[in-house]
């Protein structure tokens, strides 16, 4: 079960696979305010998650020092993302990223992200973003490698993305940027820190000062926001988060120990119609 400090500042609902409402549209809920976040338990069995974990570390050496592994302040990313500036590029690295989470996830990453995410969005279709114009898709998700010995991956809102990543307006070509969730399954739980840290600031009532170029994902916030009031949420392994991340500042805390905090996931978007929620990253 997820471990929760300050669990009343933000509004989460807990869930196992087995207890979800019908029709009901959590997704909707979240962005449109009436709810901050949702945590899902019971995907996965110790033998599932055991046998992604292995497949993980056999597939992660096969790829070290290509193009789809980068080092961090914080560890290493795994995948491709629209924080970048290339358009074809990152077409090209999402299929082959695509290609290792099907590995690790036995071929049936898309499809798990799919089935779940279609049980939180009452009648809306969940696709994976596909830009026009091409006839590639956006990549799904990414994987975040949080190391010991490595700094926090430091505060910061999603609204803030659109201003610095010019190819964020691919996807505000097809959906609506002010939707945007967050959501990442723990696949391995740190022995210590790791925690999401949420503060009490929200994209609407953020002060002028903290938005800027050469604030952003700096160490230097934290020490702004760190005065807030906050709450932590530190998951356990196999369980999945889906938060407005477009709207409530945060950040993952250092990890400490001696195991890193690997995570996979991606962002979420309603499309203009109201027809479709979009997964990508």
């Amino acid at each position: 079960m997820a471990e929760f400090i300050n669990k009343g500042l933000y509004n989460f609902l807990e869930l196992s696979l087995d207890q979800f409402p019908r029709l009901e549209n959590f997704l909707k809920d979240m962005q449109q305010g009436r709810l901050d976040g949702v945590i899902i338990s019971g995907i996965f069995n110790q033998q599932e998650l055991k046998t992604f974990q292995t497949q993980f570390q056999k597939f992660s050496e096969q790829i070290k020092g290509t193009d789809l592994f980068a080092e961090t302040d914080f560890g290493s990313v795994i995948g491709s993302s629209l924080m970048e500036n290339n358009l074809e590029a990152y077409l090209d690295r999402s299929c082959r990223s695509l290609d290792f989470f099907e590995s690790v996830f036995q071929g049936n990453f898309c499809s798990f992200v799919t089935g779940l995410l279609s049980k939180l969005a009452g009648k809306q279709m969940i696709l994976k973003a596909r830009f026009s114009n091409t006839d590639k898709s956006a990549s799904p998700a990414s994987i975040r490698i949080c190391k010991p010995e490595h700094q926090a991956l430091n505060a910061h809102i999603h609204r803030e993305f659109e201003l610095y990543f010019p190819l964020y307006q691919k996807i505000a070509s097809i959906s609506r940027l002010e939707t945007e969730l967050s959501y990442y399954l723990m696949l391995q739980k740190p022995n210590s820190g790791g925690a999401l840290t949420l503060y009490d600031l929200q994209w609407h009532n953020t002060p002028q000062e903290y938005i800027r170029p050469e604030l952003f994902m700096a160490e230097q916030r934290n020490d702004f926001l760190d005065n807030l009031d906050k709450m932590h949420i530190r998951l356990s392994e196999g369980e999945i988060i889906i938060f407005a991340a477009n709207s409530i500042w945060h950040k993952i805390d250092a990890v400490q120990g001696n195991t890193n905090r690997i995570t996979i996931g991606g962002f979420i978007t309603e499309s203009f119609d109201s027809r479709y929620q979009y997964y990508w990253i």
